[in-house]
């Protein structure tokens, strides 16, 4: 099963991954250093997505799934931008219980 993703499809979602990244990191704002606005809640959601993307391409490669999900350029470029997405939306919700002493 790990045979029949290549190579090419995990570097996609990565980086669809690090688009994700650097859209968010072009809306800092300009008086902020780049790395000083990337917050504790970012390098948490970024660790978090390099173990999902490479889980959930082996749950997308498996063959009753790909009948109605197939894989190729353009699901895997998805599968990393929007997985960086949804765990950083998760964890803006959760942190507003969790990380008080953040701000976002």
């Amino acid at each position: 099963m790990i045979l029949d993703i290549t190579i090419a499809y995990w570097l996609i979602a990565l980086g669809g991954q690090a688009i994700h990244i650097l859209l968010k990191l072009s809306e800092v704002p300009e008086n902020k250093k780049l790395f000083s606005a990337f917050t504790r809640k970012d390098w948490f959601v970024t660790v978090a997505s390099f173990v999902a993307i490479p889980v959930l391409l082996l749950v997308i490669s498996d063959t009753s799934l790909s009948e109605i999900l197939p894989l190729n350029n353009v699901t895997s470029f998805l599968l990393g931008y929007q997985t960086q997405s949804f765990l950083r939306s998760v964890v803006v919700i959760s942190g507003k219980k969790y990380l008080k002493n953040e701000n976002n």
